[in-house]
C-alpha cells in the first residue's frame, strides 16, 4: 500500500511540474505573414522587434508573391497576407492596411553610360519594342530585358504604373513585357543578374538598392524618398497587409505595432512612413483619406482636419477636450495647454514630449503637441487615456473611437 502512494504522489509531483509548462506553451501565440518578398525583409525586422516586446507571440514571415499574399488572405491560410501592389476590383475582399509606400527603382549594370530614361522609353524597352541602347543613347548593344515573375507585386506596379500593361482586342487586361527578358523570382535575383551582365536592364525595389546596380533618372528625376514625397518620381507602390476579416488578438497587436510610431520609425529606415505616404497622389488623382475621432460613439467636428504624424493622430485640442468634457487653458507665454476633467489635470508643452498628471511626469507623449494652421494639436490618443478613456484605432477606416 505504502509503495502503491508513493506511486501516486511520486506521479501528482509530476503532473503538477509539467502542468505549469504546458499551460506555458499553450498561451505562445503564432501569426504567420505570407506573399510579397519586397514586404517580406520589412516585415522580418518589424517582427524581430516586436517578438522581443512580446515573447509570447511568434511572428513567421514567408515570401510567394503578392498574389500568394493575397489569396492566403483571402482564404484563411496566413493571418497576414503581404502586398506590395494595389489591390485589383475582384481581390478586395480583404480588409487593408497600408503600412509603409517604395518607390521602383530602374536599373542598369554600373558600367552602362544611360543615365536617364523617360516613362515612354521604359515602356519600350520593356515591351520589346526598343531593343538597343543606342536607341536610348547609349552604346550599340542589344538590351537584356530582365523581369520578376508573373504574380510578383513589384512586377504588377511597374507594368501598370509604366503603360506595359493594357487591354487586348477583348478589352482584357494583358502583360506586354518582352516574351525575350529574362524572368527572376525575387528582388534579389533582378539585381545580382543586371549587376552580373553589362547591357541589362530591370527594376528592383528602392529599399532594396544599392551600389551592385545603377539607378537611372525617370524623366530626369532619380528614385529617392524626397523625390518621392516631393510627387516627383513616378513609379512608387504601396506596402499592404491584408486580413481575412477585422483583426484581433495577436494580429491586431502586430499590426497595430507596425502602424505605431515605434513601428514606423523601423519603417523610416529604408521606405516611405505612411504619414507621409497618405500626401502623395497616383498616377489618377484619390481623394485624400480623412481621420475620423468618436467620442463615445459621436464624431467630433474639427476645424482642422486631423492628421498622422509618425502613428499618431494630433486634432485640435479645444474640440476634442470639450468632446471629453474637459476644460482647457492655453498659456501663449509658456506654451502650455492644461486640461482638466473633474479632478485630473494634465498639462502639455508645444513641441516637448514631456507631460504632467496631477502635477507629476507620466509617459506616453512620444509625439509632441504643435500648432497648425493657428490651431494648438494634441495627441488623441495619449490626452484620452490620461484621462482614463479607452482609445481603439482602426486604421482600414482611419477612425479614432474613444469611450469615457
Amino acid at each position: 500500500m505504502k509503495k502503491l502512494i508513493s506511486k501516486v504522489l511520486t506521479f501528482m509531483m509530476i503532473v503538477s511540474l509539467c502542468a505549469p509548462m504546458s499551460v506555458a506553451f499553450a498561451a505562445d501565440q503564432k501569426v504567420v505573414i505570407a506573399g510579397s518578398t519586397s514586404v517580406q525583409p520589412l516585415s522580418d525586422e518589424l517582427a524581430a522587434e516586436f517578438m522581443k516586446k512580446n515573447p509570447g507571440i511568434k511572428i513567421e514571415v514567408q515570401g510567394g508573391g503578392s498574389s500568394v499574399g493575397i489569396k492566403a488572405a483571402q482564404d484563411g491560410i496566413a493571418d497576414i497576407g503581404a502586398s506590395s501592389r494595389e489591390l485589383k476590383k475582384e481581390e478586395q475582399t480583404v480588409k487593408e492596411f497600408e503600412i509603409a509606400l517604395d518607390g521602383i527603382a530602374v536599373v542598369v549594370n554600373t558600367s552602362n553610360d544611360v543615365a536617364d530614361l523617360s516613362m515612354d522609353q521604359i515602356k519600350k524597352v520593356f515591351t520589346g519594342e526598343i531593343t538597343n541602347w543606342k536607341e536610348v543613347g547609349g552604346k550599340d548593344k542589344q538590351i537584356v530585358v530582365v523581369s520578376r515573375e508573373d504574380g510578383s507585386g513589384t512586377r504588377g506596379a511597374f507594368i501598370e504604373i509604366t503603360g506595359i500593361q493594357g487591354k487586348d482586342a477583348a478589352g482584357k487586361t494583358v502583360d506586354n513585357t518582352s516574351k525575350n527578358s529574362l524572368v527572376q523570382p525575387s528582388t534579389g535575383a533582378v539585381k545580382q543578374t543586371v549587376a552580373s551582365t553589362p547591357d541589362a536592364i530591370g527594376y528592383v525595389s528602392l529599399g532594396s538598392l544599392d551600389n551592385a546596380v545603377k539607378a537611372v533618372k525617370v524623366e530626369g528625376v532619380p528614385c529617392t524618398e524626397a523625390n518621392i514625397k516631393a510627387k516627383k518620381y513616378k513609379i512608387y507602390r504601396p506596402f499592404l497587409y491584408l486580413t481575412k476579416s477585422a483583426p484581433t488578438g495577436a494580429v491586431k497587436q502586430f499590426i497595430d505595432f507596425a502602424l505605431s510610431a515605434e513601428g514606423q520609425k523601423i519603417v523610416a529606415k529604408e521606405y516611405i512612413t505612411v504619414s507621409e505616404g497618405t500626401k502623395l497622389e497616383g498616377t489618377t488623382p484619390v481623394a485624400p483619406k480623412t481621420i475620423t475621432v468618436k467620442v463615445n460613439g459621436k464624431a467630433v467636428a474639427f476645424d482642422v482636419n486631423p492628421i498622422n504624424e509618425n502613428g499618431r493622430i494630433l486634432v485640435p485640442a479645444r474640440q476634442l477636450l470639450e468632446s471629453l468634457g474637459a476644460n482647457l487653458t492655453w498659456d501663449a507665454k509658456t506654451q502650455k495647454v492644461t486640461a482638466v476633467l473633474g479632478k485630473d489635470t494634465v498639462v502639455m508643452t508645444l513641441g516637448s514630449t514631456k507631460a504632467t498628471k496631477n502635477g507629476s511626469a507620466i509617459d506616453g507623449l512620444d509625439v509632441p503637441a504643435k500648432s497648425i494652421n493657428g490651431r494648438t494639436m494634441i495627441p488623441a490618443g495619449f490626452i484620452a487615456k490620461a484621462f482614463g478613456a479607452k482609445v481603439e484605432w482602426d486604421a482600414n477606416t482611419m477612425t479614432v473611437t474613444i469611450t469615457k
